[in-house]
């Protein structure tokens, strides 16, 4: 086995331009989820929740800031965005609404 063999091959693609279908279902993902969380904000200020309901705000500038950092292949920027969003958005569901409330996504 010689090492030019166990190296990178010649063509090689940077991580952002590998797998092209991929960051465009990341994308689609990430309009749907925003615009979730938009519905879930005139739902939560109509049930009298003005907390959850901004807090679906931020939520919705994290997913449009992937959707972005997506579209001009920035994909680390994109991915790290979606998961604090969705890690924060349940631990402060969990914290807020309570562990009993058994809302799952």
């Amino acid at each position: 086995l010689s090492m030019k063999s166990a190296s990178a091959p010649m063509n090689y693609e940077p991580e952002r331009e590998r797998r092209p279908q991929f960051w465009r279902l990341a994308m689609r993902c990430a309009q749907i989820a925003g615009t979730v969380d938009v519905i879930f904000f005139f739902l939560f200020h109509a049930l009298g929740s003005p907390v959850l309901a901004w807090i679906n705000v931020v939520s919705v500038a994290m997913y449009a800031g992937a959707y972005y950092a997506l579209k001009y292949h920035k994909n680390k920027i994109a991915v790290v965005l979606i998961w604090a969003e969705v890690l924060g958005h349940a631990g402060l569901g969990t914290v807020l609404i309570g562990w009993e409330s058994v809302i799952t996504f």
